[in-house]
Protein backbone atom coordinates (compact mmCIF):
# COMPACT_ATOMS: atom_id res chain seq x y z
CA UNK A 1 0.00 0.00 0.00
CA UNK A 2 1.20 3.64 -0.86
CA UNK A 3 1.92 6.41 1.38
CA UNK A 4 -1.61 8.23 2.36
CA UNK A 5 -1.55 11.90 3.58
CA UNK A 6 -4.51 11.23 5.22
CA UNK A 7 -4.22 14.59 7.01
CA UNK A 8 -4.57 16.61 4.21
CA UNK A 9 -7.25 13.80 2.07
CA UNK A 10 -9.80 13.39 4.33
CA UNK A 11 -11.40 16.24 5.89
CA UNK A 12 -11.48 17.78 2.35
CA UNK A 13 -13.20 14.67 1.16
CA UNK A 14 -15.79 14.53 3.82
CA UNK A 15 -16.41 18.35 3.34
CA UNK A 16 -17.08 17.61 -0.53
CA UNK A 17 -19.73 14.31 0.24
CA UNK A 18 -21.15 16.94 3.26
CA UNK A 19 -21.72 19.97 0.32
CA UNK A 20 -23.31 17.51 -2.39
CA UNK A 21 -25.69 15.87 0.33
CA UNK A 22 -27.00 19.14 0.97
CA UNK A 23 -27.21 20.04 -2.29
CA UNK A 24 -29.64 16.77 -2.54
CA UNK A 25 -31.83 17.73 0.94
CA UNK A 26 -32.29 21.34 -0.52
CA UNK A 27 -33.88 19.91 -3.87
CA UNK A 28 -35.65 17.75 -1.60
CA UNK A 29 -36.94 20.29 0.30
CA UNK A 30 -37.96 22.26 -2.93
CA UNK A 31 -39.97 19.30 -4.15
CA UNK A 32 -41.63 19.14 -0.93
CA UNK A 33 -42.37 22.52 0.18
CA UNK A 34 -45.74 22.95 2.34
CA UNK A 35 -45.95 19.33 2.89
CA UNK A 36 -45.32 17.73 6.28
CA UNK A 37 -41.96 16.56 5.37
CA UNK A 38 -40.52 20.05 4.88
CA UNK A 39 -40.01 20.23 8.50
CA UNK A 40 -38.36 17.14 8.68
CA UNK A 41 -36.07 17.76 5.57
CA UNK A 42 -35.53 21.30 7.09
CA UNK A 43 -34.04 19.86 10.18
CA UNK A 44 -31.96 17.33 8.22
CA UNK A 45 -30.35 20.59 6.66
CA UNK A 46 -29.78 22.27 9.86
CA UNK A 47 -27.74 19.05 10.86
CA UNK A 48 -26.02 19.19 8.13
CA UNK A 49 -25.17 22.71 8.09
CA UNK A 50 -23.35 21.80 11.56
CA UNK A 51 -21.27 18.61 9.91
CA UNK A 52 -20.48 21.00 7.25
CA UNK A 53 -19.36 23.98 9.41
CA UNK A 54 -17.38 21.52 11.48
CA UNK A 55 -15.56 19.99 8.49
CA UNK A 56 -14.81 23.44 7.41
CA UNK A 57 -12.56 23.94 11.05
CA UNK A 58 -10.77 20.79 10.00
CA UNK A 59 -10.13 22.09 6.42
CA UNK A 60 -8.40 25.11 7.73
CA UNK A 61 -10.95 27.39 6.23
CA UNK A 62 -11.41 29.12 9.60
CA UNK A 63 -13.41 32.51 8.16
CA UNK A 64 -16.46 30.50 6.08
CA UNK A 65 -16.47 28.02 9.27
CA UNK A 66 -17.12 30.93 11.54
CA UNK A 67 -19.53 33.05 9.15
CA UNK A 68 -21.82 29.70 9.11
CA UNK A 69 -22.00 29.20 13.24
CA UNK A 70 -22.47 32.96 13.14
CA UNK A 71 -25.80 32.48 11.08
CA UNK A 72 -27.20 29.56 13.47
CA UNK A 73 -29.67 30.44 15.82
CA UNK A 74 -28.47 31.38 19.28
CA UNK A 75 -32.07 30.16 20.82
CA UNK A 76 -31.88 26.43 18.86
CA UNK A 77 -28.17 25.73 18.22
CA UNK A 78 -26.39 27.58 21.43
CA UNK A 79 -24.08 25.57 22.08
CA UNK A 80 -23.43 24.33 18.70
CA UNK A 81 -22.21 28.23 18.06
CA UNK A 82 -20.37 28.64 21.65
CA UNK A 83 -18.06 25.66 20.47
CA UNK A 84 -18.07 26.22 16.80
CA UNK A 85 -16.99 30.33 17.23
CA UNK A 86 -14.82 29.27 19.76
CA UNK A 87 -12.83 26.87 17.90
CA UNK A 88 -12.87 29.36 15.10
CA UNK A 89 -11.78 32.16 17.07
CA UNK A 90 -8.80 29.94 18.88
CA UNK A 91 -7.42 29.18 15.03
CA UNK A 92 -7.32 32.66 14.01
CA UNK A 93 -5.41 33.93 16.74
CA UNK A 94 -8.19 35.61 18.48
CA UNK A 95 -7.74 34.19 21.86
CA UNK A 96 -9.06 36.94 24.12
CA UNK A 97 -12.35 36.99 22.40
CA UNK A 98 -12.81 33.10 21.80
CA UNK A 99 -11.73 32.90 26.02
CA UNK A 100 -14.69 34.90 26.47
CA UNK A 101 -17.12 33.35 24.69
CA UNK A 102 -15.96 29.89 25.78
CA UNK A 103 -16.38 31.15 29.02
CA UNK A 104 -20.06 32.70 28.15
CA UNK A 105 -20.83 29.52 26.91
CA UNK A 106 -19.82 27.04 30.06
CA UNK A 107 -22.00 29.70 32.12
CA UNK A 108 -24.94 28.52 30.32
CA UNK A 109 -23.79 25.19 29.46
CA UNK A 110 -21.87 24.01 32.35
CA UNK A 111 -22.02 20.29 31.36
CA UNK A 112 -21.08 21.01 27.93
CA UNK A 113 -17.78 18.56 27.38
CA UNK A 114 -16.86 19.96 24.02
CA UNK A 115 -16.92 23.50 25.38
CA UNK A 116 -14.53 21.93 28.25
CA UNK A 117 -12.24 20.38 25.63
CA UNK A 118 -12.45 23.90 23.69
CA UNK A 119 -11.21 25.84 26.83
CA UNK A 120 -8.70 23.03 27.25
CA UNK A 121 -7.44 23.34 23.74
CA UNK A 122 -7.12 27.18 24.25
CA UNK A 123 -5.02 27.31 27.04
CA UNK A 124 -3.09 24.09 25.41
CA UNK A 125 -2.48 26.36 22.45
CA UNK A 126 -1.31 29.15 25.19
CA UNK A 127 1.48 26.27 26.72
CA UNK A 128 -0.45 26.54 29.73
CA UNK A 129 -0.83 22.45 30.54
CA UNK A 130 -1.71 22.88 33.65
CA UNK A 131 -5.13 24.62 33.16
CA UNK A 132 -5.79 22.52 29.76
CA UNK A 133 -5.25 19.20 32.00
CA UNK A 134 -7.78 20.39 34.42
CA UNK A 135 -10.34 21.70 31.44
CA UNK A 136 -9.91 17.79 29.96
CA UNK A 137 -10.23 16.12 33.02
CA UNK A 138 -13.43 18.19 33.90
CA UNK A 139 -14.53 17.45 30.68
CA UNK A 140 -13.83 12.94 31.29
CA UNK A 141 -16.22 13.48 33.74
CA UNK A 142 -19.30 14.10 31.87
CA UNK A 143 -18.18 11.85 28.63
CA UNK A 144 -16.10 9.00 30.68
CA UNK A 145 -13.76 6.95 28.10
CA UNK A 146 -14.33 9.75 25.19
CA UNK A 147 -11.20 8.76 22.93
CA UNK A 148 -10.40 11.94 21.97
CA UNK A 149 -10.43 13.91 25.17
CA UNK A 150 -8.59 10.97 26.49
CA UNK A 151 -5.90 11.73 24.11
CA UNK A 152 -5.99 15.17 24.91
CA UNK A 153 -5.22 14.81 29.01
CA UNK A 154 -2.19 12.84 27.94
CA UNK A 155 -1.11 15.45 25.61
CA UNK A 156 -1.48 17.78 28.50
CA UNK A 157 0.12 14.88 30.80
CA UNK A 158 3.56 15.03 28.17
CA UNK A 159 3.36 19.13 27.95
CA UNK A 160 4.04 18.89 31.72
CA UNK A 161 7.04 16.57 31.15
CA UNK A 162 5.01 13.89 33.42
CA UNK A 163 5.79 11.41 30.34
CA UNK A 164 5.42 8.18 32.91
CA UNK A 165 1.45 9.58 33.60
CA UNK A 166 0.76 10.01 30.08
CA UNK A 167 2.40 6.52 28.72
CA UNK A 168 -0.25 4.14 30.33
CA UNK A 169 -3.39 6.28 28.62
CA UNK A 170 -1.23 6.79 25.15
CA UNK A 171 -1.03 2.77 25.65
CA UNK A 172 -4.13 2.33 26.16
CA UNK A 173 -5.44 4.07 23.04
CA UNK A 174 -3.46 2.66 20.77
CA UNK A 175 -4.14 -0.84 22.06
CA UNK A 176 -8.16 -0.59 21.75
CA UNK A 177 -8.06 2.12 18.38
CA UNK A 178 -5.51 0.43 16.32
CA UNK A 179 -7.09 2.03 13.66
CA UNK A 180 -5.73 5.21 15.00
CA UNK A 181 -1.84 6.09 13.86
CA UNK A 182 -1.56 9.55 15.74
CA UNK A 183 -2.40 7.59 19.15
CA UNK A 184 0.20 5.04 18.10
CA UNK A 185 2.20 7.68 16.91
CA UNK A 186 2.47 9.85 19.97
CA UNK A 187 3.20 6.56 22.37
CA UNK A 188 6.14 6.26 20.06
CA UNK A 189 7.09 9.86 21.24
CA UNK A 190 6.13 8.39 25.01
CA UNK A 191 8.59 5.80 24.35
CA UNK A 192 11.85 8.06 23.20
CA UNK A 193 11.08 10.05 26.18
CA UNK A 194 11.14 7.32 28.54
CA UNK A 195 13.83 5.59 26.18
CA UNK A 196 13.02 2.84 25.23
CA UNK A 197 13.70 4.01 21.57
CA UNK A 198 13.19 0.40 20.34
CA UNK A 199 9.99 0.06 21.07
CA UNK A 200 9.42 3.74 19.95
CA UNK A 201 10.67 2.29 16.31
CA UNK A 202 8.38 -0.55 16.66
CA UNK A 203 5.31 2.14 17.23
CA UNK A 204 6.23 4.46 14.02
CA UNK A 205 7.34 1.34 11.81
CA UNK A 206 3.75 -0.35 12.60
CA UNK A 207 2.45 3.35 11.47
CA UNK A 208 4.52 3.22 8.33
CA UNK A 209 2.90 -0.59 7.42
CA UNK A 210 -0.65 0.76 7.96
CA UNK A 211 -0.30 3.03 4.90
CA UNK A 212 0.07 6.08 6.81
CA UNK A 213 3.00 8.14 7.28
CA UNK A 214 3.65 12.07 7.36
CA UNK A 215 6.33 14.22 8.66
CA UNK A 216 5.94 13.46 12.57
CA UNK A 217 6.50 9.73 12.10
CA UNK A 218 9.53 9.77 9.66
CA UNK A 219 10.93 12.76 12.92
CA UNK A 220 10.35 9.85 15.61
CA UNK A 221 11.61 7.16 13.48
CA UNK A 222 14.12 9.32 13.17
CA UNK A 223 15.24 9.68 16.51
CA UNK A 224 14.34 6.00 17.53
CA UNK A 225 17.18 4.90 15.37
CA UNK A 226 19.12 7.83 16.63
CA UNK A 227 18.84 6.98 20.20
CA UNK A 228 19.66 2.93 19.45
CA UNK A 229 22.67 4.30 18.15
CA UNK A 230 22.02 3.52 14.69
CA UNK A 231 23.23 6.74 12.87
CA UNK A 232 23.56 5.72 9.71
CA UNK A 233 19.81 4.23 9.78
CA UNK A 234 18.38 7.75 11.07
CA UNK A 235 19.92 9.53 8.17
CA UNK A 236 18.23 7.64 5.83
CA UNK A 237 15.04 7.82 7.42
CA UNK A 238 15.36 11.73 7.47
CA UNK A 239 16.43 11.85 3.94
CA UNK A 240 13.41 9.39 3.01
CA UNK A 241 10.80 11.83 4.97
CA UNK A 242 11.95 14.48 3.47
CA UNK A 243 11.55 13.38 0.09
CA UNK A 244 7.93 12.56 0.97
CA UNK A 245 7.08 15.18 4.26
CA UNK A 246 9.41 17.91 3.60
CA UNK A 247 9.40 19.10 7.13
CA UNK A 248 12.08 22.02 8.49
CA UNK A 249 12.76 19.97 11.88
CA UNK A 250 13.87 16.86 9.45
CA UNK A 251 15.89 19.37 7.34
CA UNK A 252 17.63 20.10 10.73
CA UNK A 253 17.96 16.51 11.85
CA UNK A 254 19.80 15.41 9.07
CA UNK A 255 22.33 18.24 8.73
CA UNK A 256 22.71 17.47 12.56
CA UNK A 257 23.58 14.59 11.83
CA UNK A 258 25.97 15.48 9.01
CA UNK A 259 27.82 17.65 11.22
CA UNK A 260 28.01 15.49 13.73
CA UNK A 261 29.72 12.69 11.19
CA UNK A 262 32.12 15.80 10.05
CA UNK A 263 30.58 15.67 6.36
CA UNK A 264 30.58 19.67 6.49
CA UNK A 265 29.66 20.05 2.95
CA UNK A 266 26.46 17.89 2.97
CA UNK A 267 25.26 19.23 6.52
CA UNK A 268 25.54 22.69 4.78
CA UNK A 269 23.85 21.54 1.77
CA UNK A 270 20.96 20.37 3.16
CA UNK A 271 20.64 23.25 5.40
CA UNK A 272 20.25 25.39 2.59
CA UNK A 273 17.76 23.81 1.28
CA UNK A 274 15.60 23.46 4.21
CA UNK A 275 16.18 27.26 4.63
CA UNK A 276 15.11 27.54 0.30
CA UNK A 277 11.76 26.07 1.59
CA UNK A 278 11.10 27.46 4.75
CA UNK A 279 13.28 30.77 4.92
CA UNK A 280 12.26 31.83 7.94
CA UNK A 281 13.01 29.19 10.28
CA UNK A 282 15.24 30.27 13.30
CA UNK A 283 16.76 26.91 14.40
CA UNK A 284 17.51 26.22 10.59
CA UNK A 285 19.40 29.78 10.27
CA UNK A 286 21.19 29.11 13.67
CA UNK A 287 22.27 25.65 12.40
CA UNK A 288 23.48 27.15 9.06
CA UNK A 289 25.87 29.87 10.63
CA UNK A 290 27.52 27.21 12.99
CA UNK A 291 27.95 24.97 9.82
CA UNK A 292 29.44 27.83 8.03
CA UNK A 293 31.66 29.09 11.30
CA UNK A 294 33.29 25.82 11.28
CA UNK A 295 34.35 25.51 7.64
CA UNK A 296 35.73 28.48 8.20
CA UNK A 297 37.86 27.27 11.11
CA UNK A 298 38.30 24.15 10.50
CA UNK A 299 41.66 24.18 12.75
CA UNK A 300 39.46 25.22 15.77
CA UNK A 301 39.48 23.18 18.85
CA UNK A 302 36.77 24.41 20.30
CA UNK A 303 34.08 22.73 17.98
CA UNK A 304 30.42 23.34 19.13
CA UNK A 305 28.02 20.91 20.05
CA UNK A 306 24.63 21.77 18.80
CA UNK A 307 22.01 20.80 21.18
CA UNK A 308 19.10 18.11 19.09
CA UNK A 309 16.07 19.76 18.61
CA UNK A 310 13.58 18.39 21.16
CA UNK A 311 11.97 15.18 20.51
CA UNK A 312 8.29 16.29 20.93
CA UNK A 313 5.62 16.06 18.13
CA UNK A 314 4.27 19.95 18.09
CA UNK A 315 1.24 19.12 20.60
CA UNK A 316 -1.40 22.19 19.22
CA UNK A 317 -0.99 20.39 16.13
CA UNK A 318 -1.94 16.97 16.91
CA UNK A 319 -4.58 18.44 18.72
CA UNK A 320 -5.49 20.24 14.92
CA UNK A 321 -5.09 16.71 13.33
CA UNK A 322 -7.37 15.08 16.41
CA UNK A 323 -9.87 17.10 16.18
CA UNK A 324 -13.49 15.15 15.90
CA UNK A 325 -16.57 15.78 14.90
CA UNK A 326 -18.41 14.37 17.49
CA UNK A 327 -17.05 16.80 19.87
CA UNK A 328 -19.71 19.45 18.84
CA UNK A 329 -22.65 17.47 19.77
CA UNK A 330 -23.69 17.19 23.40
CA UNK A 331 -23.81 13.05 24.38
CA UNK A 332 -27.06 12.00 24.11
Amino acid sequence: MGIVDLDLKEPYKELKALNKKLDRKQAELERHKNTILSAFIADEILQLRKEIAWALLNCGEYEKALNLYKSMSWETHGETKYIGIGAALIEMGRIIEARQLIKKGLKRFPESYPLLVAMGNLYHGLGNYSMSLKYFEHALIFCPGHKTIMLSKANALYGLGLFEDAFPIYEYLAKNHPEEPLFITQLGYCHLQINYPEDAAKCFKAVMDSGYSNDDVYNGLYWAYYDMGLKTDAIEIAKEGIKKFPDPVLYYNLGIAYYEKDWLSEAKDIVEKGLKKFPEDKDLKELLGIIEDEIDNPDDDKKPTIPPMMRVIALSAILKKLKHKKLQHKKS
